[in-house]
């Protein structure tokens, strides 16, 4: 009773927590859709620090709507907070592929795609999309400016090229040798090839995002316990196993790792018998429990609407039983079952899930060892399957 009363002012807390976060990733912006500028709301969690660029936003144009989802087909522009500009366009680019030399092969390809624009100048943009850089001098062409060559990087040669077409080849050659490829180095060159008219825009900075859930699920398992007295192993099969659960998303911005934080109370009964006697005794045990886990997962994929991961979980347990056993006896010897624990116990775990729209989230957890002792020189090995169900904030 008071492990369910804890949990529920635990699950209270945690509800005031999510709804004060819920709308936190949120930002004022405009999107184009249709040649219509619209304004509003658009969920930044797609954009801040990500290594690679959005495929979809959510947005509302108000805080009490319901998101809608966009992809890259419906939206020709989309502006957040003033700082991070996409813009709609086809791209083009030639992959090498092929292992030994004689045996390369280009392998030319074509994608629409939203581009961040990272300078605005007013003669050349440069975009960025994923790990390659774009620059756009006059109408909707975007020129990739590209990376590999045997003797030069051809980006060099590419900006040496523009740089004397603005006649700023001698103020340029330098910088333009000792650059690397990234944003801040070209950035700084195409605002100069700008004359000094280009502005850089900023890119969010990489966060780490909280968000909220409250769980139940079901669960079986088994138990075998040995003693340390010469009597035979029992083994125990769970007659049912419920739990409740709160938890926490920590997700950073610039990976797919993320950490999933969880406390859950759960309650179920045993049944066991062992080998070994004439007649075989039969053993009864309730079992409550409070865990608090720590998980590792990945995002494998995550198109918007459905999200799948799967990663390690690991747990540390505090127990209560309820004890009805009948006394072992062996070879003139005797043992009664007490199931008081020294200390709490640790379980590790392998799990998989999905969640659908960011809200409604189903994982199964195959937990293949638990051991722990207890103060009547037993040891308990326990193996258990969860299938959880969760509403994330």
């Amino acid at each position: 009773m008071i492990m369910r009363s804890l949990m529920f002012v635990i699950g209270s807390f945690y509800l005031i927590l999510a709804t004060a976060y819920s709308q936190q990733d949120f930002k004022k912006g405009f999107i184009v859709l249709d040649e219509d500028t619209i304004p509003g709301l658009i969920n930044t969690k797609p954009f801040v620090g990500v290594p690679k660029n959005p495929t979809f936003i959510k947005f509302k144009t108000d805080p009490a709507d319901k998101a809608i989802i966009y992809r890259v087909a419906d939206l020709s522009h989309i502006e957040i907070a003033g700082a991070d500009i996409y813009t709609r366009a086809d791209i083009y680019g030639e992959d090498i592929c092929g292992g030994e030399e004689e045996e390369r092969y280009i392998n030319p390809w074509m994608q629409t795609a939203w581009l961040r624009l990272i300078v605005r100048g007013e003669a050349i943009d440069l975009y960025r999309w994923n790990n390659r850089l774009y620059i756009k001098t006059d109408g909707n062409y975007f020129e990739e400016l590209k990376y590999e060559d045997q003797d030069l990087p051809i980006y060099k040669k590419q900006l040496s090229n523009i740089a004397e077409h603005y006649g700023l080849s001698d103020k340029l050659s330098k910088t333009i040798e000792q650059c690397q490829y990234n944003n801040k180095d070209i950035g700084n060159i195409i605002v100069t090839l700008n004359r000094g008219k280009g502005k850089i825009i900023p890119l969010n900075p990489a966060t780490w995002k909280l968000s909220f859930f409250l769980g139940m699920g079901i669960g079986i398992g088994s138990v075998d316990l040995y003693t340390l007295i010469n009597a035979p192993t029992i083994h125990f099969t769970n007659r049912g196993l419920s739990f409740f659960s709160v938890g926490t998303v920590l997700s950073p911005s610039f990976t797919t790792l993320f950490l999933r934080f969880e406390l859950s109370s759960s309650s179920g009964s045993f049944i066991g018998e062992s080998a070994g006697y004439q007649k075989a005794p039969i053993y009864t045990y309730s079992q409550q429990n409070i865990s608090s886990g720590i998980s590792i997962l990945n995002t494998f994929y995550n198109n918007g609407i459905e999200e799948f991961y799967g990663g390690l979980t690991g747990n540390q347990n505090f127990s209560a039983y309820k004890r009805n056993f009948t006394t072992v006896v062996l070879n003139g010897g005797g043992w009664e079952g007490n199931f008081e624990m020294k200390e709490s116990w640790r379980s590790l775990g392998i799990t998989a899930g999905a969640i659908i729209n960011q809200r409604w989230g189903a994982s199964l957890t195959a937990q293949p060892c638990g051991k722990f002792a207890t103060n009547a020189s037993v040891i308990l090995k326990n193996r258990a399957f969860f299938l959880t169900f969760r509403y994330h904030f």
